[in-house]
């Protein structure tokens, strides 16, 4: 029933597979609790992801498979070429951008169970800047399940007008658990470890990218196609159908700045580039070995650090 309760209708393509819970900030503060990795070889609670946006008339997203994967990508491509015939806006669209995924607990409607984010790389920057101690320079362990902290942030403003002042970010003054209820801690750790980030992400293959960029291309003196009659079948990837779209470069683009999967419209063609607190500023291929409950805490075990933020009324 959980399963089915987070499904996602209609022929999209997705860069999540189904099941997995989408977190979205609600407009003022917000506090969470950040859940720890659980693949082999993390070093951080988030992974690197890159995605292009706004590709076709239905503005899908696909991971980068050039900066994820390092393998041909059409979108890559494209952008070079574009770059090459000096059509800097289909250029500047077809350039991934780059998001911090992790799981997460919404203190605020824990009923919600395990959420994942792909935030914005300047928030998780902003997150990490006050989990460090001016003084030492040690870094708190804001994910550990038994004695991790939680972080305050507030949202203001919608769209592309999205920002996350760093200077209200928090982390609460003491350690706390994951859940007074043990049971309901390993209920959510075991969600983590059963879906590992690496694991969750829906990579498709060169043909069907392909097909979707060239679907219906724009018909002007800029026209750019990626380099046809080429596949590169991702490891145990069923071809999807393909699907006709293009790439949109008019001037009304953006791209959802809460989960980084939905779109907004731009007011104009420009990027907009914005400070830590930006919502839409813009690796890694971890191994996807699972872990076990236990091996988390004990990955994490004795690795302390006092916050120096004090927390927020």
């Amino acid at each position: 029933m959980k399963t089915r309760s987070n499904q996602r209708g209609g022929d999209f393509d997705s860069i999540y597979k189904e099941g997995i819970k989408l977190f979205k900030p609600r407009e003022g503060k917000n506090t969470i609790r950040i859940l720890p990795p659980a693949w082999n070889g993390a070093d951080h609670y988030g992974l690197d992801i890159f995605v292009n946006y706004g590709i076709g008339i239905d503005e899908q997203a696909y991971l980068s498979l050039k900066a994820m994967k390092n393998i041909d990508d059409p979108l890559d491509e494209a952008r070079k070429e574009a770059e090459k015939e000096g059509n800097k806006k289909l250029a500047d669209s077809l350039k991934p951008s780059k998001r911090v995924g992790f799981y997460l607990i919404d203190r605020m409607a824990e009923d919600e169970g395990v959420q994942f984010w792909a935030a914005p790389w300047t928030v998780d920057k902003a997150f990490c800047g006050i989990a460090i101690d001016e003084e030492s320079g040690a870094a708190t362990m804001v994910d550990h399940p038994d004695e991790g902290y939680d972080i305050s942030f507030h949202k203001e403003g919608t769209g592309m007008t999205t920002k996350y002042p760093a200077e209200k970010m928090r982390i609460k003054r003491t350690a706390t658990p994951l859940s007074e209820d043990e049971t309901q801690a390993n209920e959510w750790l075991s969600f983590v470890q059963e879906n590992p980030i690496p694991d969750i992400l829906n990579f498709y293959d060169y043909a069907h990218i392909a097909a979707a960029f060239e679907g219906h291309t724009p018909r002007d003196s800029n026209e750019v196609k990626p380099k046809g009659g080429r596949t590169n079948p991702l490891p145990e990837e069923t071809p999807k159908p393909k699907i006709r779209t293009r790439v949109q470069v008019e001037d009304n683009e953006e791209v959802d700045d809460d989960t980084g999967e939905v779109t907004t419209k731009k007011p104009n063609g420009k990027p907009t580039v914005k400070k830590v607190e930006a919502a839409d500023d813009d690796d890694n291929e971890a191994a996807e070995a699972k872990m076990s409950v236990q091996s988390i805490r004990d990955r994490l075990a004795g690795r302390r650090q006092r916050p120096t933020v004090d927390d927020e009324d």
